[in-house]
Formats: C-alpha cells, sequence, structure tokens
C-alpha cells in the first residue's frame, strides 16, 4: 500500500504470511538460494513487537533461514530482540541516513545491515540541486574535482582504460602518442592536455 510510506502500515494475517513462505520455500531449486522473511509486525497498525517474534519462531520451524524484522531504530531494535533473543537465525536490519554505526547494530545480534533507498535518494537529491542550480542561474555547478573523480570511477567501472590500450593497437593505432586532453566542463575553458 501506498501508505507505508507514511508510517500507516498492515500486514496480512499469519496463515496468509505463512503460506507464501512455505511457496518460497517450495519454489526454491537452490538450496543456496537464502529464503528471508519481512516481518512488519512491530511497526504495523495493531501489531507488536511480540506479534513479530511469535512470526519470526513461526517461520523458522518452516525452514526460513534469515529474517528482518523492520526494526529501524535502537528502541525498536531492542525491542524485537527482548521478545526474540534467539541467536540460531540470520538476522537483517536497515539503517537509514545518520543511522545507527554498523558496530552499534551488531551488538544487538544482526549480522546483515542495508541501506534501503539511500542510493536512490542520494542520486535523486543530487540531480535535484544540479538542475535547481541550473534553474536559478543557467550554470550546471559542480565540484571539478568531485566530477573527474566520479567520471573517472564510471570509466573504470565500464573497462574504458582496457579500451583504450586495445584502440591504441588497433582503431587508433595512428594516434599512438596522444596522450589526450581533460573532458570538457572539468577545467573550465581551458582544456588543459593530460
Amino acid at each position: 500500500r501506498a501508505s507505508y510510506h507514511r508510517g500507516l502500515e498492515h500486514v496480512c494475517d499469519s496463515d496468509e504470511f505463512l503460506r507464501r513462505l512455505e511457496y518460497a520455500l517450495k519454489a526454491r531449486s537452490d538450496e543456496s538460494f537464502m529464503i528471508i522473511a519481512r516481518i512488519d509486525a512491530g511497526n504495523a497498525v495493531n501489531g507488536s513487537w511480540k506479534e513479530a517474534a511469535r512470526r519470526a519462531r513461526a517461520v523458522r520451524a518452516l525452514g526460513v533461514e534469515a529474517v528482518i524484522p523492520m526494526a529501524r531504530t535502537k528502541e525498536s531494535l531492542e525491542a524485537f530482540r527482548h521478545e526474540f533473543p534467539d541467536n540460531d537465525m540470520v538476522l537483517l536490519t536497515g539503517t537509514y541516513f545518520n543511522g545507527l554505526h554498523p558496530d552499534e547494530i551488531r551488538k544487538y545480534g544482526f549480522q546483515i545491515i542495508m541501506y534501503p533507498l539511500c542510493t536512490i535518494i542520494a542520486s535523486v537529491a543530487g540531480v535535484i540541486e544540479l538542475w535547481r542550480g541550473v534553474q536559478k542561474t543557467g550554470i550546471a555547478k559542480m565540484d571539478p574535482d568531485r566530477a573527474r573523480e566520479a567520471r573517472e570511477e564510471i570509466e573504470a567501472a565500464i573497462g574504458l582504460p582496457e579500451f583504450w590500450e586495445i584502440e591504441k593497437e588497433t582503431v587508433e593505432a595512428a594516434h599512438k602518442d596522444y596522450t589526450g586532453c581533460a573532458p570538457a566542463g572539468y577545467e573550465g575553458y581551458n582544456q588543459k592536455r593530460t
């Protein structure tokens, strides 16, 4: 439901929840593929951490290896672990911007820490900031050193340095000694050779 994203959470009844996981387990064709049960009962309307713990025990009995109880704060981590002190399942949790340090989360017995939405929110925030600046000033401002660093990381990730070496020996053999220049936008109007 869309209301989930404004803090109004609902969960299906326990039988339906378990039935879905039973089908997931039956559908698994590779035993190394981990089935993780997401348990929203601690934050749900009329929910409780006691119910979240009950569901964790029920999915463990089904053969599910890991749970994510959607404990998002120190208080909710403590509440879940108070109700579910067991240490025989993999426990996952998410943390957000300015959240708890991983060492603190691990103290509660959580082995896997996720950062949901962080990448997309940070990306979109950067795009919004850039284009608001263009809208106000007509200039796409970005720190040149950071822009160069990001571009170099992208180029390395997609393998461009290796392709440049191949091209030096093939289609760009006539320009083998060309060292290049900084891409437009990183040095301002003065495109220095590199």
